[in-house]
């Protein structure tokens, strides 16, 4: 009966290690992937900025990564303020300043630099004197949102998420799927803020590799352990 007992703890104990250890080395794929993903990221970035951005027109596809010119006007009824994780300027309260921009018949979300909470009232009441601006940008890809990341709060203008799909439906209006981050542009409220430069675009926090090394080094661990454990026990067993 004694022997029983163990052979059912030791299924028991061998399945829940089996499914640990099943969780960590896909945690550890996961971030391979992302890894992958973020690399191609800014390759992809790096090979566009280099190249002169194209004119944008009524037939043009705003693909990923794609660098456009165009002529366009600001929607300032619909001012956006979008808080990151990262900051363009350390130890400074401040966030990037969000806009639906219309061109032809399109509207599409952009980035437009980043500046100090304090000027936020003055920089959206600035926007509002804006005719059509010329835009040097980038296309880049929405955002999904995160449970792990506030929700987007419409009602003081603050977002954590570029979700377009969120922010359309809370603005009431149609989007691009994709958003543009303005790299050039005529206007004066860059002078109050940072722009967004090609060398920012370029520093992204790439930690997959780490964070890959780390989930499997405690999948070996844990088979290791258990080794370790099962070894002990059946020579106590045997005396």
């Amino acid at each position: 009966m004694r022997l029983i007992n163990f052979a059912k703890k030791d299924k028991f104990l061998s399945f829940m290690v089996l499914i640990a250890v099943t969780i960590l080395l896909s945690l550890g794929m996961w971030q391979i992937y992302r890894l992958k993903q973020k690399n191609e990221f800014v390759q992809s970035v790096m090979l566009s900025l280099k190249n002169d951005p194209e004119q944008l027109n009524e037939q043009t596809e705003l693909e990923l990564y794609k660098k456009i010119y165009f002529r366009g006007k600001i929607d300032s009824e619909n001012i956006l303020w979008l808080y990151r994780r990262h900051k363009m300027a350390k130890n400074i309260d401040g966030a990037y300043l969000v806009a639906p921009i219309k061109f032809y018949d399109k509207t599409i979300l952009a980035l437009l630099g980043w500046f100090r909470s304090e000027d936020h009232k003055k920089i959206e009441e600035m926007v509002k004197t804006y005719d059509e601006v010329n835009f040097t940008a980038l296309v880049l890809e929405g955002e999904r949102a995160s449970f792990i990341i506030p929700s987007n709060d419409y009602k003081n203008k603050l977002i954590f998420t570029l979700d377009i799909e969120d922010i359309a439906k809370n603005l009431g209006i149609k989007l691009q799927n994709n958003f543009l981050a303005s790299l050039e542009t005529e206007l004066e409220i860059q002078k109050l803020g940072l722009k967004i430069s090609e060398d920012m675009m370029l520093k992204i926090r790439n930690d997959h590799f780490e964070y890959a090394a780390t989930w499997f080094c405690l999948a070996i661990g844990l088979i290791y352990i258990y080794f370790i454990y099962m070894n002990r026990k059946y020579k106590n067993d045997d005396n």
